[in-house]
């Protein structure tokens, strides 16, 4: 579904996600969502560019309720993490510009 994207679960969310030495970007949805190419489009392109700067990860919904810890009731979402803070969040496919600007941020913060 999200190809060359890594899924975490809620037993290994904090430790790869938040608590990593490398900025995180997380789609949060389940498999069946008819939303997911579309997010999952926004973003192909950041991990080509930023792989290895920006770890890119996915949590499923139908296995996982992590995403309520983070106040997610929207699907699919995408979180972006740096030093254990949340720095963006979005409920709809973000713009290229938008995600370019999150991901600036991110990486100014390290």
């Amino acid at each position: 579904m999200f190809e060359g994207i890594n899924e975490v679960t809620d037993k290994d969310i904090y430790q790869k996600v938040m608590a990593s030495d490398m900025p995180a970007i997380l789609i949060v949805s389940s498999p069946d969502n008819p939303r997911n190419q579309e997010f999952y489009d926004a973003i192909v392109k950041f991990m080509k560019l930023y792989g290895d700067k920006i770890g890119f990860y996915y949590l499923d919904t139908s296995k996982n309720d992590s995403q309520q810890d983070f106040g997610l009731w929207s699907e699919p979402s995408i979180l972006c993490f740096a030093e254990t803070m949340e720095m963006d969040r979005y409920e709809n496919p973000p713009a290229e510009q938008q995600l370019q600007a999150s991901i600036n941020r991110m990486l100014r913060i390290r």
